[in-house]
């Protein structure tokens, strides 16, 4: 129904006002063919008749030429009759001397021409009368008469001499043209039939035209909507090759190129809003580490500055200066570091992840941070293990690559009780180099190991004080190696924690 409604409304509908303007046309076209037969038969038809009429009358003078007037009355019937018209001869006062009707000769007697028409259209009325016709005549020159049934012409007026004879005769030719009137009178009573068969060929038609012709216009117009509707699952699949079948491959082509536009667009808003989502993070890690800076210099500043105080105000207990003046030198030692290791991280994020990279021997980098380690497990009375394969070689900043190293040495000697055993070994797996350092008599809390690489994160705040932490170390080791492509991972052993450091292979 709605279909239907659509299709009536004009306004809304393509296919209606095709429909109606075809309608129109047809209509039109068949009423103006009508017109034009109903105007142009008659005329036709008594051109025709004035040729032929003109020929045999051509052709009669020149049989009756040949003849005396006494014997011209069997070729006169035989003339009539044949062509169903009246022959006229007159002489040259205008008499009429004879008058042939096809079924015999009236000679005249002396009438003038004018009476002799008077006479003709009696003799046509009354040869007529049966049939209901009425016929007459209005004279001899260029005319038609009334009801176009009589009818007479100049044009088949003839002079003749007959045989024997110098005197001229003037041949006038009349003719019955009621066939004109009975075509014209058949027209006329076909019309309401006819009006019907143009409107059902009109409707009809116009029905098929407007729906041929607008069929692909309207399945173009679904697929718009669909392409309005962000839709670029169809095709239009048409083979035509004229303006329509261009118009289809051009909306195939749009719709691939919005497709992939917007596929391009989609990746580019999830890449932005994922980039969006880091700046985020960054920001709020950059905010809790200034947050987490700040809480770590307060403290030792506070320390440090009451120290100082207390032995300018020669407080009995900072009496002894040379002890808080060496506890002071620590806390500024701790300080300095933790100011050294912010600044890296700083110049690190500021560089946008960019390094110096260089070919560079890891087994021989871990070996000298080993040695140089040396003294500080010395201390505790630690043992370091080394088992490195030789001519380890990456791609990589040598000097924050042994800041890794170094970091890595130190957590693990600082958080072990004395006497323990630390073990570092590199090897070459199918995936890259792997660094692993173990130690010995500690283990870390489950719950603390995913939180062990963020900043100022400690498992014993008040350890990690004592042993000098900042709480920053293993963040930086993530940073370094984040940019070198490798991973770091925490994990507890039988014999205590191990950090396994993977790289990617060069």
């Amino acid at each position: 129904m709605k279909k239907f409604i659509d299709f009536i409304d004009i306004r809304k509908s393509l296919t209606a006002r095709i429909f109606l303007m075809t309608v129109l046309i047809l209509l039109a076209a068949v009423s103006a063919t009508y017109l034009f037969i109903a105007w142009a038969t008659p005329l036709s038809y008594r051109s025709i008749a004035t040729d032929e009429l003109s020929q045999k009358a051509d052709e009669l003078v020149k049989e009756l030429q040949n003849i005396p007037f006494e014997s011209c009355e069997p070729i006169l019937n035989r003339f009539s009759e044949k062509n169903n018209l009246e022959v006229v001869v007159s002489d040259d006062t205008d008499e009429t001397v004879l008058i042939s009707y096809g079924t015999g000769i009236s000679y005249g007697t002396g009438v003038s021409s004018q009476s002799v028409s008077t006479s003709i259209v009696a003799a046509s009325v009354m040869t007529t009368e049966d049939s209901g016709i009425a016929t007459a005549r209005a004279g001899v020159d260029d005319s038609i008469i009334e009801e176009g049934i009589a009818m007479s012409s100049t044009d088949w007026d003839r002079t003749i001499k007959f045989a024997g004879s110098d005197r001229p005769y003037k041949l006038s030719l009349v003719t019955d043209m009621s066939e004109i009137n009975q075509t014209t009178e058949a027209m006329r009573r076909v019309l309401p039939h006819l009006i019907l068969v143009m409107f059902a060929l009109s409707l009809s038609g116009a029905f098929l035209y407007s729906h041929f012709i607008t069929r692909p216009i309207v399945r173009l117009s679904r697929i718009s909507r669909k392409l309005a509707a962000l839709d670029f699952t169809w095709k239009c699949t048409g083979t035509r090759r004229d303006e329509i079948g261009v118009l289809e491959r051009n909306m195939d082509e749009l719709s691939g190129r919005l497709a992939s536009a917007l596929d391009e667009l989609k990746e580019a808003n999830v890449s932005l809003k994922r980039d969006i989502e880091r700046e985020r993070e960054r920001e709020q890690q950059r905010s809790a580490f200034f947050a987490g800076a700040s809480h770590e210099l307060k403290t030792p500043v506070t320390v440090l500055k009451g120290q100082i105080s207390g032995m300018l105000a020669g407080v009995d207990i900072y009496r002894d200066r040379d002890k808080y003046l060496a506890r002071s030198l620590a806390v500024t030692g701790r300080m300095e570091k933790l100011v050294h290791e912010m600044l890296t991280i700083a110049r690190m994020e500021a560089d946008g992840g960019a390094i110096s990279r260089e070919t560079l021997n890891l087994s021989e980098l871990v070996r000298g941070q080993a040695d140089m380690a040396l003294d500080l497990a010395g201390l505790k009375e630690q043992q370091i293990f080394s088992q490195l394969e030789p001519d380890v070689m990456i791609s990589g900043d040598p000097l924050l690559l042994g800041r890794v190293v170094s970091n890595l040495l130190a957590n693990a000697l600082n958080h072990s009780p004395e006497e323990a055993l630390v073990w570092i070994r590199l090897t070459m797996e199918s995936t890259g180099p792997v660094l692993e350092i173990e130690n010995s008599g500690c283990r870390i809390p489950k719950e603390a190991l995913p939180q062990l690489f963020e900043p100022f994160y400690r498992v014993d705040v008040s350890r990690s004080r004592e042993t000098g932490g900042s709480g920053l170390g293993l963040y930086l080791v993530k940073m370094i190696l984040d940019r070198h492509g490798a991973s770091c991972q925490i994990a507890n052993t039988a014999a205590g924690v191990a950090v396994t450091v993977s790289f990617l292979s060069t």
